[in-house]
């Protein structure tokens, strides 16, 4: 949903409207205008979470300027972290979006651990999209003797001629950093590692 300040703004901005049409139109405007104003203001709030919640997603891209990015991301991401043969860690991963106009939550799925984000926004820098976000990130109960919670920041560059995708960096508070690039996407939220994997038929 749209901030309270939003909401508020637009509501005032509203019957502000509503006062001034009715003088520019010669009526009087007395209490009588006021009982409506309950109405416009429920029409108000409800068209607002509408547009927060799906409409938006069927504007052009060029008036909304959010790209949508909902769904399930399959992702590879390289890390600075070297495996035994002292070759950097590459693995396959899926990005979880939940995304409304005002709002993005993403989630990221590993085979031994997810990490949720704190804080997240899509910023437009330069005419260009990014998605950036904070998160903390905790391996699986069994798996945490080599892997303790950490947390991170994640800056995704988004591509948006023609199909979406996105890539970019990472950086870890363990002094880790990295490269994510999404390969594939399904618009619904597969938030299972191993159901995810099969949907893309990940290995």
């Amino acid at each position: 949903m749209p901030s309270p300040t939003w909401t508020r703004i637009v509501i005032f901005l509203a019957a502000a409207l509503w006062v001034v049409v009715g003088l520019a139109l010669g009526l009087d405007v007395d209490e009588s205008w006021v009982k409506p104003l309950g109405i416009v203001t429920a029409a108000v709030v409800l068209l607002l979470l509408a547009f927060d919640v799906f409409a938006w997603k069927f504007l052009p891209l060029r008036l909304v300027k959010v790209p949508n990015l909902n769904g399930t991301w399959h992702t590879a991401l390289k890390s600075s972290h070297t495996v035994a043969s002292g070759e950097p860690l590459e693995m396959t991963c899926f990005l979880i979006i939940r995304q409304s106009y005002s709002r993005i939550h993403i989630e990221m799925l590993f085979p031994k651990s997810e990490s949720l984000s704190t804080s997240a926004a899509v910023v437009q820098t330069d005419g260009t999209s990014e998605l950036w976000y904070s998160y903390r990130s905790e391996a699986h109960a069994l798996d945490r003797d080599d892997n303790p919670p950490h947390k991170g920041a994640v800056q995704l560059r988004i591509a948006t001629n023609g199909t979406i995708k996105m890539a970019g960096s990472y950086w870890t508070d363990r002094k880790t950093y990295g490269r994510i690039e999404t390969l594939a996407r399904r618009p619904k939220v597969i938030n299972d590692y191993d159901r995810a994997a099969q949907e893309f038929g990940v290995k």
